[in-house]
Parts: structure tokens; C-alpha cells; sequence
């Protein structure tokens, strides 16, 4: 976890300064999960919720928002 705010950090997946990714099936998705851009001192003014996970590279990993509670709460 970072000392400063207690969340876990991640970034993106590199090799030789290339993006390294791969295509994960569906299937193997257990849940989503909460992530929160890391800007540093100031916001990127250009990020909107469509185009953050190409701009930003680092983010922290909220373990206190778990989508499923939402709907436990609810009775669904």
C-alpha cells in the first residue's frame, strides 16, 4: 500500500516501452473493481471517464467501494 493514502498503486504493463497486454475472456472476469487515476499535484484537465485509462498511467485501487454491496444492500 502507499504510505500517504493506505491504497495499493498499479500501473500500467510495459515492455520495452511498449503497452503489454492481453485478451482475457470473459469467463475469467470475477468482479470489477474501483480505480482511481493518480495525477500527482493537479488533474489532467483533458481526462473524462471515457478516455482516463489512456491518459493517466498510474492508479490506485479503491478497496473500500465493492459493487456487489450495492446490491446486497438492496435485497437483489
Amino acid at each position: 500500500p502507499n504510505p500517504e493514502n493506505g491504497l495499493y498503486q498499479i500501473a500500467k504493463s510495459t515492455r520495452s516501452m511498449r503497452r503489454n497486454a492481453e485478451i482475457i475472456p470473459l469467463r475469467d472476469i470475477v468482479s470489477s473493481c474501483h480505480l482511481i487515476p493518480k495525477y500527482g499535484s493537479t488533474a489532467n484537465p483533458l481526462s473524462t471517464s471515457d478516455n482516463v485509462l489512456e491518459k493517466c498511467d498510474t492508479f490506485y485501487l479503491n478497496p473500500y467501494l465493492h459493487h456487489h454491496s450495492f446490491f446486497a444492500a438492496n435485497g437483489t
